[in-house]
């Protein structure tokens, strides 16, 4: 949801459209949830530490990125 958010905002920000950041955030978190998906299923990673490990990622990366703009 972090990845969304700020992907929604950065969509808006650069499109000046409210809507493209709503299209930004979903692609963005579609991307996600695959990336997810695919190392719960085709690696069988555990659920538990892969959710938190893309919680922990989307913290720094959405601070990394805030600090760039």
């Amino acid at each position: 949801m972090l990845f969304g958010s700020f992907f929604a905002v950065l969509g808006s920000f650069i499109t000046g459209n409210g809507w493209l950041g709503v299209v930004f955030a979903a692609v963005i978190g579609a991307f996600v949830g695959l990336v997810y998906g695919g190392a719960v299923v085709s690696i069988r990673a555990n659920q538990a530490v892969t959710g938190t490990g893309i919680n922990i990622l989307a913290v720094g990366l959405t601070a990394l990125m805030s600090r760039m703009i």
